[in-house]
């Protein structure tokens, strides 16, 4: 649900980590009656088969679901290597026959003009009161509504909000960092209710003091917060709204493309595409960082069969000069030198490649 903009996963050919919703469903699949379990499996299912790649392919046409879930829709996300992205992601919903329930985020353009285009469908809806505002949506249009009325919505450590369902209000606080993942738990309470079987109690247990691998998962060692990521957008300017509030003392990041050398990962991707979308990710991944991050240490990852200092040198030159920055090839190193070398109260946040050696360093 979220874009991956960290030069490292411009491009996954082959599998990735269950998202924010999913590993909250696995949590809660235990507590569920067995007769309930095969349903949250295709829940499972509908949330992270409408990949680009996926639907590109045709791969589920024939599959029904109970429900489908669409989050939001980021244009830029993956237009490279899918022109047609926007239409990939609209054609998940377009495809579902009239038993199906649709729930979606109305959070942006492009999922509010879909749930304008298919409002003879069962469509259920969550968004927040300030994107409501934004885009003029009428109240009726959605179903449950965040707010953080007299709340500190997010700090350090984690979101306090509401979910207003119709004339209840329940209020949910957890460890997960930043405010998208308000959006995350809504859509999880949306699907549980409209599936009768939300059990709030249960919820507000699970995500309370939830850990997701490589989502936001954070160590902590020596009054320095590790945060493990696989991407370092919005985190990065989020991170520097928390120093600016004196939450947090200097933002640190670990970060490392990938390499290009592996020419064959996918047969629907050319060479040319690859590589255009794998400059473009970089340009931008590094412009971002240059301007929320106080220090940057550039390292590797897949090395993808390029040569290692040059590889490095071309990451390093495309952060501005006046920033403090490292180049070490040794993935360990660079996260052992960005601890040694921090202080009380810093962040560091580490790509997710990189991340999981954090528990060995």
């Amino acid at each position: 649900s979220n874009p991956s903009c960290l030069p490292s996963v411009s491009y996954l050919p082959f599998g990735y980590k269950l998202s924010t919703k999913c590993e909250i469903f696995s949590k809660l699949l235990p507590s569920f009656p067995s007769s309930n379990k095969s349903i949250i499996s295709l829940v499972l299912w509908s949330v992270s088969l409408s990949r680009e790649s996926t639907l590109n392919k045709h791969l589920i046409d024939n599959l029904d679901f109970d429900v489908r879930v669409l989050t939001n829709i980021v244009p830029k996300q993956n237009d490279i290597i899918y022109s047609n992205y926007v239409e990939l992601k609209k054609s998940f919903f377009r495809a579902a026959n009239k038993n199906e329930t649709l729930i979606m985020g109305l959070v942006d353009p492009d999922t509010i003009s879909l749930y304008n285009e298919l409002k003879d469908k069962k469509i259920v809806t969550f968004s927040t009161e300030y994107l409501s505002k934004r885009y003029s949506l009428k109240h009726n249009d959605v179903d449950y509504y965040i707010n953080a009325k007299d709340l500190l919505f997010e700090s350090i450590n984690g979101i306090n909000f509401n979910i207003v369902d119709k004339n209840k209000v329940h209020n949910f606080n957890s460890t997960l960092l930043f405010g998208y993942n308000a959006l995350n738990i809504a859509c999880v309470y949306s699907i549980l209710n409209e599936l009768k079987i939300l059990d709030v109690d249960k919820l507000k247990e699970i995500i309370k003091n939830i850990t997701i691998p490589g989502r936001e998962e954070i160590i902590k060692t020596n009054g320095i917060k590790i945060i493990i990521s696989l991407t370092c957008v919005p985190h990065l300017e989020k991170l520097k709204q928390f120093k600016d509030n004196g939450e947090v003392n200097k933002v640190i990041i670990i970060t490392g493309a990938s390499g290009y050398g592996y020419v064959n990962w996918h047969n629907e991707v050319n060479l040319e595409k690859y590589l255009e979308d794998k400059e473009y990710s970089m340009k931008f991944a590094y412009n971002y960082i240059g301007q929320y991050a106080d220090k940057v240490y550039v390292t590797v990852t897949d090395i993808g069969a390029v040569n290692v200092d040059e590889w490095l040198d071309i990451q390093f030159n495309l952060l501005p000069s006046e920033i403090f920055k490292e180049k070490i090839s040794d993935r360990k190193e660079a996260i052992r030198q960005s601890i040694v070398n921090a202080n009380q109260n810093d962040i560091i946040l580490v790509e997710e490649e990189i991340g999981e050696l954090c528990v060995m360093v």
